[in-house]
C-alpha cells in the first residue's frame, strides 16, 4: 500500500525470526518481504525500527531500508545469537557486543539512529518523517 500510495514505508521490528516449525512457510514470508524491499528502493522512503531483539531473516529486511533505528540496551540484531556463537566458535560474546544499538552504529554502520528507549524511538522516526517531503498523490 506504501508503494501505491507513494508514502514511507515503516517496520517497527521485534522478532525473534523464523521458527523451525514453521517451516519454509516462515521463510517464504520473509522472501515477501524482501521482495517488497527491493521493489520500494530509491521509490519510497523505507525506515526500520529495531524495537527489541532481532534475529534471523528478521534482520535482512531491515538491513536493506533506507534508515535504521535502534533502541539503546534494548535493542540487538543479528543473523545468529550469542549462545550459536559459543557453541559453534567457542567465543562468548554479549548480545549487545554482537548486534547491540551501539555495535552497530559506531561499528558496522547498519543503525543510522538510536535512541535511549522506545518512545524517544518513535519520536525520531516523526522527526525523520518531517524532513521528508509531504504525498500530493500519485
Amino acid at each position: 500500500m506504501a508503494l501505491r500510495s507513494g508514502a514511507p514505508m515503516i517496520g517497527l521490528n521485534d522478532s525473534g525470526g523464523a521458527r523451525i516449525q514453521e517451516g519454509v512457510r516462515s521463510l517464504g514470508g520473509y522472501a515477501d518481504i524482501f521482495y517488497r524491499n527491493v521493489q520500494s528502493s530509491g521509490i519510497i522512503p523505507q525506515i526500520s525500527a529495531i524495537m527489541g531483539p532481532c534475529a534471523g531473516g528478521a534482520v535482512y529486511s531491515p538491513a536493506m531500508t533506507d534508515f535504521t533505528m535502534m533502541v539503546e540496551g534494548n535493542s540487538y540484531m543479528f543473523v545468529t545469537g550469542p549462545n550459536v556463537v559459543k557453541t559453534v566458535t567457542n567465543e562468548e560474546v554479549t548480545s549487545e557486543e554482537l548486534g547491540g544499538a551501539s555495535t552497530h552504529s559506531t561499528k558496522s554502520g547498519v543503525a543510522h539512529i538510536t535512541s535511549p528507549n522506545g518512545v524517544e524511538c518513535l519520536e525520531d522516526i516523526k522527526r525523520l518523517l518531517s524532513y521528508m517531503p509531504q504525498i500530493t498523490g500519485k
